[in-house]
């Protein structure tokens, strides 16, 4: 077995279109007492443990056998063992080593992009750089993502989207946050599927009861959590299954109006407009037009 496999990416324009793009990955093997980290990085990316590391993009490191510690300016020095996986931030002081005595495997990749900062920005991203006992899904991603490079690292944009998958892994993972916190989440998607499912007046109450709050707790963790109060959402909803009907389906708007349990079609028509920017009948017209040929 190769002890030590890497791929580094040049990065085009049209790769940063995209909004990420992968820069690169690899699988190092580390022997109990063999140097590390391996000679064969580029300049910029090789670093001692002395004088640490800051890449001004961001890394994934992911451990799947032994045992070593990580250190960087936002967590400290942490120990790391197999099924951690690390997420380090662009700019971020850091470095990491295996132990001497035990060595470790990991799997890596460095990327960047619009839409990774984005993310970032609107801490979508895990507040710590370490994330425990991970889903053995991450190892098959890795494992999915090297071998996609070993067979074409042209692919770059199919590159980027097994990436995005362990990024999106890690933002799901979050075991340093209190339990309660999870529960809290759950309750709230609970309530926001009741609402895609029943269609009508929103009774706030009812829903704070049922998440275990109070009606201003709710309305307050809601709009944080979705972007809008529920009862906004409740009728981005009727509008979302309205636009459905007005295209799948030849019912007149009142009828639709009445089977979304409007309370009358005016205020179906005035609220259809406020939340898609067209009336109903607009919608329809829109959705039907025949496209223009471009080449006349």
């Amino acid at each position: 077995m190769n002890l030590s496999q890497q791929h580094y990416f040049s990065v085009s324009r049209k790769d940063r279109a995209w909004g990420l793009y992968l820069t690169g990955t690899g699988r190092i093997i580390v022997r109990p007492r063999q140097p590390y980290p391996p000679p064969g990085h580029p300049a910029g990316y090789d670093f001692d443990w002395k004088r640490g590391r800051i890449l001004d993009e961001f890394i994934l490191l992911f451990i799947t056998a032994g045992s070593g510690s990580f250190e960087s300016a936002r967590d400290g020095k942490v120990q790391v063992e197999a099924g951690n996986l690390l997420l380090v931030n662009p700019g971020e002081w850091h470095r990491y080593r295996p132990d001497i005595s035990a060595g470790w495997t990991e799997y890596w990749a460095t990327f960047d992009g619009e839409m990774a900062r984005l993310w970032r920005k609107e801490g979508l991203l895990p507040a710590t750089s370490m994330l425990r006992g991970c889903a053995e899904s991450v190892v098959h991603l890795f494992v999915d993502l090297l071998a996609a490079a070993d067979h074409d690292a042209r692919s770059t944009p199919f590159l980027a989207g097994l990436c995005h998958a362990i990024v999106a892994q890690a933002a799901s993972f979050k075991p340093s946050h209190p339990e309660f916190v999870e529960d809290e989440t759950q309750r709230l998607r609970d309530a926001a599927d009741f609402l895609r499912r029943h269609f009508g007046s929103v009774n706030s109450s009812s829903l704070a009861l049922s998440c275990g709050m109070a009606c201003s707790t709710f309305r307050r963790k809601f709009r944080s959590y979705f972007g809008v109060s529920p009862q906004r959402y409740a009728r981005e909803q009727q509008v979302a299954r309205a636009k459905r009907m007005l295209i799948e389906t030849s019912m007149p708007i009142k009828a639709i109006a009445a089977e979304l349990n409007f309370s009358s079609e005016f205020y179906f028509m005035r609220t259809f407009k406020q939340i898609a920017g067209l009336t109903p009948g607009g919608w329809r017209r829109q959705s039907f037009q025949a496209p223009r040929n471009q080449d006349n």
